[in-house]
């Protein structure tokens, strides 16, 4: 019972009804499929964007940048969250403002 418990969730973005509809939904688009290499190439490109843009705010830290990175970044993941279908469109745009908001913070302290 106390594992029940813990694989529960009460996130809306992570309910049982949304990832059916979800699954059921990428799956009448096109039927593609997942695969390790790709989720390890979109890993690695959108890891390359966040420390080009961190490199960017260190060289040039600035709290503008830093805040802006911050807030922007909350800003798009809950676009994001509300906009599943286009959340690959933002993810590059939230890796860049990480960037700048990881790199201002590393060039502060």
């Amino acid at each position: 019972m106390a594992s029940k418990m813990f694989s529960q969730s009460h996130n809306p973005v992570l309910s049982e009804k949304l990832m059916q509809e979800k699954s059921i939904q990428y799956a009448g688009a096109g039927g593609k499929t997942f695969t390790m290499s790709s989720a390890i190439n979109k890993t690695l490109f959108l890891m390359a964007i966040l420390l080009l843009t961190a490199v960017v705010g260190y060289m040039f830290p600035s709290p503008i940048l830093t805040w802006g990175g911050a807030i922007g970044g909350l800003i798009v993941v809950f676009m994001a969250v509300r906009n599943i279908e286009k959340s690959a469109t933002f993810a590059p745009v939230y890796a860049a403002l990480e960037g700048l908001f990881v790199g201002g913070v590393s060039a502060f302290h």
